[in-house]
């Protein structure tokens, strides 16, 4: 590679820029802020035009830290600077070479690293590439718009029928291809997301319209349930009086009778069997009361719990909580005829 100078480099119209810009690079003149990209086919001489920067370098025996590294050659020592970039922050000018872009498919992390850490210390970058940044799809989206942003130079080899402008403006044409492509997928993006946005809300609706028909239920049974213990527990008050009037009436018969089949003893033996009848229903209520709480509650529970996106189902009652409930509401029977 000590055969590629500035010297031995044939110079026309389709490549000017790019000579210019490395004899400037490797003069170290009020160098531009970077990166520059120089974009061309095969065999247009980027690859000599980096070669003659280091080897100017050489030559003159210039104080500059200079890396020139392609995709076969990539150090670790360079691949640290990612991380560590202390090697360029000597106060001494540092240049990164890089050569042939778009074969750094493995190792584009690293190298993004390194360029960045080239630039954010004021540092120059010159990339060689045969494939515009843009449209190279392993190069991140930032890195891709760092490269863009600095400069791309069009080069093709001398006495080329294709000027440097024609090239340049085939990539700014690929450039624009590539922002399409990348519009538009973003719009199907933006369409997908629009869509599940939509069925997003349709749902929550739903889910509301359920929790609403659910909550007005739960407030219909609470209401119910609290109406027909009352209505139960007025009946077993009821019983429970009606019991005591026995009890009165029975201790008074004791107190008068004196035996044998008089009317007394009778009576007695009529109120007798009342009011085991009375004692049995009271045990009768009590029992339908427990089972009333129980099923009840079980009731709320399973509505409570029920899926807030299904639809809201009425109360399962069975038969026996009918015929309680019936009862619960029904006036107390009357005592037979006194004694």
């Amino acid at each position: 590679m000590n055969g590629m100078t500035f010297a031995s480099f044939r110079v026309d119209a389709n490549n000017k820029a790019a000579f210019d810009l490395c004899r400037r690079f490797a003069a170290l003149d009020n160098l531009p802020e970077g990166p520059f990209t120089l974009l061309g086919d095969k065999e247009t001489g980027k690859s000599h035009l980096l070669w003659a920067v280091v080897n100017h370098f050489r030559e003159n025996q210039t104080p500059v830290s200079v890396a020139l590294i392609s995709a076969g050659d990539f150090p670790q020592k360079v691949r640290n600077i990612a991380t560590n970039p202390a090697p360029i922050q000597k106060g001494r000018p540092a240049i990164l070479l890089v050569d042939q872009l778009e074969q750094f498919r493995d190792a584009a992390g690293d190298l993004e690293g390194v360029v960045r850490a080239f630039l954010d210390n004021g540092k120059a970058v010159v990339i060689a590439s045969r494939v515009h940044p843009s449209v190279i799809p392993f190069l991140s989206g930032r890195f891709k718009s760092m490269l863009v942003g600095g400069g791309i130079v069009g080069l093709t080899a001398p006495g080329n029928a294709a000027s440097a402008g024609e090239i340049a403006a085939a990539a700014s044409s690929a450039e624009l291809d590539a922002a399409r492509a990348a519009l538009k997928a973003s719009e199907g993006e933006l369409l997908g997301l629009r869509g599940r946005h939509a069925a997003a809300v349709k749902e929550l609706d739903t889910a509301r319209a359920a929790s609403e028909n659910t909550a007005a239920e739960l407030r219909r049974l609470h209401t119910e349930g609290m109406a027909r213990m009352e209505a139960q527990r007025r009946r077993i008050e009821g019983l429970d009086a009606a019991l005591s009037g026995l009890m009165g009436e029975l201790d008074i018969l004791l107190g008068n009778a004196d035996g044998g089949d008089d009317p007394a003893s009778e009576a007695y033996d009529r109120l007798a069997a009342e009011k085991w009848k009375a004692e049995a229903a009271l045990e009768e209520a009590l029992r339908e009361k427990g089972r009333l709480q129980a099923e009840l509650a079980s009731a709320l529970s399973r509505d409570a719990s029920a899926d807030m996106g299904g639809p809201v189902k009425p109360l399962e009652v069975s038969d026996a909580l009918k015929s309680v409930l019936g009862r619960a509401f029904a006036d107390p029977e009357p005592r037979g005829g006194g004694a």
